[in-house]
């Protein structure tokens, strides 16, 4: 990679330390540099990738052992992008020896996991604690929420978001992306995202749902016979929310074309808008009104090329993604620069549109009615806990159905 194209490190800046492997490693690394924060440990899954990738980003330090990265005070700021079911635990040390903390989606397997999260996060406001939840930093997706608050579709009414993309599993290789219960399948690595999203733009939030899971995909002929597939690569699923919206969310992660592709269409009572990946267009109901397209997705095309990534690897990443998480860090960075005396200091202002473990807490909570909804065949109530705690135990039995026993899908 070149790092001729990157800006120099800001010594006013936090260091960031990366706990990730892999291509998502080979993302997140280039996109702190771009906007010139400095990484200055990475952490990963085994001594061998620790050291390829610091030789390759010319890295400080690394390490497998994420407590050694975590009590070195030469890091600030942890960009947490492991395997999923280790991540809850991590991003609570990390809040724990007053590092801030980014958290790749999804941060959390339950509701207890999500909530202990919260509880850690509210023990020193003072500290950051965000979810890389980038397709919120989309231009479309701010003015979408714009344009909604400003009432360009009146009241909502209907929501339809449908997300299509190649295989979540590796190939050949067997990693936790083949099993549901350590975090693999679109509703965990893409449905957090979409709940979340409809949330942020719309204002309103999901009372129940109903929902569908199915696993298509087997596991290749060259894995042990011992190994097989639970992850869902087709999830669907209708969500009642709050003043009478409804919403449908379809996830197909089947398609031979490996490109992700999204659309969310928004009708109201006088008007509609559209996103298609990251263009957004609108019209107002009525004989004569005609579609416009808002903000083209074709403008922000060159951003991802100074990040210097190889081919292989803008591959492995969703580009709207990619684009949000370019645009949060630019975010971050104003955060930061406004308390030059003061590297770790930050300003939430500038991440105002920015997710948080609160915002988790509520995908989780949603996520985890779905699966409830898809086991039981009901509709059932989307419920967070009433008191957080430490207790972890205080999220269970969250679940209430209704008393239709075989709800029909759509």
């Amino acid at each position: 990679m070149s790092c001729d194209v990157m800006e120099l490190p800001s010594k006013s800046l936090p260091r960031f330390g990366v706990y990730a492997a892999g291509d998502i490693a080979e993302v997140i690394v280039p996109i702190i540099i771009s906007d010139g924060f400095s990484v200055s440990y990475i952490c990963s899954s085994t001594p061998t990738e620790a050291r390829r990738l610091k030789e390759k980003f010319n890295i400080e330090h690394d390490t497998c052992d994420i407590d050694t990265m975590l009590v070195d005070p030469i890091v600030d700021i942890v960009w947490i992008a492991s395997q999923p079911n280790h991540q809850s635990k991590a991003a609570i040390k990390a809040l724990g020896i007053s590092k801030h903390v980014i958290c790749n989606s999804p941060c959390s397997l339950t509701l207890a996991e999500a909530d202990a999260m919260v509880c850690k996060s509210r023990e020193d406001p003072r500290l950051m604690s965000k979810v890389a939840h980038t397709l919120r930093h989309l231009p479309a997706i701010s003015d979408m929420r714009r344009l909604v608050a400003d009432g360009y579709v009146g009241r909502p009414l209907t929501c339809e978001v449908r997300v299509t993309c190649g295989s979540l599993l590796n190939g050949d290789t067997y990693s936790w992306r083949y099993e549901s219960a350590m975090g693999g399948g679109i509703l965990a690595q893409l449905g957090h995202h979409v709940v979340d999203l409809v949330a942020h733009i719309t204002g309103r939030r999901a009372i129940r749902v109903v929902g569908m899971k199915r696993t298509y995909q087997k596991p290749p002929d060259s894995l042990p016979a011992i190994r097989r597939v639970t992850s869902d690569d087709y999830t669907a699923f209708q969500m009642e929310c709050d003043d009478q919206l409804s919403c449908v969310v379809v996830l197909n992660s089947l398609h031979h074309d490996s490109r992700f592709s999204m659309e969310i269409q928004l009708l109201g009572d006088s008007g509609i808008l559209f996103i298609r990946d990251t263009a957004l267009y609108g019209s107002k109901l009525g004989a004569l009104s005609k579609e416009e397209l808002i903000i083209s997705s074709n403008t922000y095309i060159p951003e991802e090329n100074k990040l210097g990534l190889s081919d292989s690897v803008l591959r492995s990443v969703h580009v709207p993604w990619l684009k949000g998480a370019l645009r949060m860090m630019a975010s971050m960075r104003e955060s930061f620069e406004k308390y030059h005396e003061e590297r770790r200091s930050w300003s939430r202002d500038s991440l105002i549109d920015a997710a948080d473990f609160e915002d988790n807490l509520y995908s989780q909570a949603v996520v985890d009615a779905v699966r409830h909804s898809a086991a039981s065949g009901t509709w059932t109530v989307v419920r967070l806990p009433v008191n957080n705690s430490d207790d972890t135990n205080n999220a269970t039995g969250i679940y209430s159905t209704t008393t239709v026993k075989h709800a029909k899908f759509f």
